[in-house]
């Protein structure tokens, strides 16, 4: 293995770990940093957590592992890393980005579909839907939170309990898909950054509608919600109105994740409200 004067004792232990080499860096997340590397399956890439763990992705790594296309190809994992197969070409939130959101949706939903009709058994230590929720059911309100927003998480609270307690039989779930987590590569569309997550499929596109970002205008309007939320719904085979609902919960436990457990105000509170104002989510 090759050495660079560049890498750091975490990195390099990733490498030798993984017998790859020659690291070029690629990106830098919140949780990780993505390098370009050879290795014995070719070129790859290495998602490295310098934390020495991988926070609330550790349960995926297994579970991404033993699912199939269009899942990202996983060569191997350890608690502090991963090496994938290399994903070029524009995500699908760059697609919608650009124009081209119906082509981006449509993407989105076929990937979908494509997973749950392949996905493996459920692997251990996937983290329970109920559990990666906890952080809204946790949540408190500053003295300045507007009152609206106050009924709105609240609202959601209760929605979210009301879906738990009524929940089908848990399946895996990537737990985070949505158009800036799936590539579109020569081979078709690839997923990654997944969570691993068991619990109902109605969640598994419930972020789909909140995103991707760099479009808030479009992601606000009736007409592309609706067809969005339809879209979604059929390519998982779930009933519409708990699509619904679980997208305006996973808004609501985005905000209670950005606020820290303490509410104030959010960008997203208007598209909270809108997600609540569904008229599908009263037949829940």
């Amino acid at each position: 293995m090759s050495r660079s004067p560049k890498t750091c004792p975490a990195l390099e232990a990733a490498l030798a770990r993984h017998a790859a080499a020659d690291p070029t860096p690629l990106a830098t997340t919140p949780a990780a940093r993505l390098y370009r590397v050879t290795s014995r399956h070719g070129p790859a890439i290495l998602k490295l957590y310098p934390r020495g763990h991988a926070g609330n992705e550790a349960p995926a790594a297994a579970l991404m592992a033993a699912w199939g296309p269009p899942m990202v190809r996983i060569h191997a994992h350890a608690t502090d890393s991963l090496l994938m197969e290399p994903l070029d070409g524009p995500s699908l939130g760059e697609l919608s980005r650009k124009g081209q959101d119906h082509s981006a949706n449509a993407l989105l939903a076929a990937t979908a579909r494509a997973l749950h009709a392949s996905r493996p058994a459920a692997t251990p230590g996937l983290t329970p839907l109920a559990s990666y929720l906890a952080p809204l059911f946790d949540t408190g309100f500053a003295p300045d939170c507007p009152v609206a927003l106050r009924k709105a998480i609240t609202t959601a609270q209760s929605l979210a309990r009301s879906l738990l307690d009524t929940s089908p039989q848990p399946v895996p779930l990537h737990g985070d898909l949505h158009h800036d987590n799936v590539i579109l590569t020569p081979n078709g569309p690839r997923a990654f950054d997944a969570k691993g997550l068991l619990g109902d499929p109605a969640f598994e596109l419930a972020n789909a509608l909140r995103n991707p970002r760099g479009i808030p205008q479009l992601l606000r309007t009736p007409r592309r919600l609706a067809t969005a939320r339809a879209e979604c719904a059929k390519a998982l085979d779930v009933p519409e109105p708990r699509l619904a609902a679980w997208a305006a919960v996973k808004c609501a436990h985005s905000i209670a994740l950005r606020t820290r457990g303490t509410v104030t105000t959010d960008p997203e509170a208007d598209l909270l409200a809108l997600l609540l104002s569904d008229p599908h989510i009263q037949h829940i």
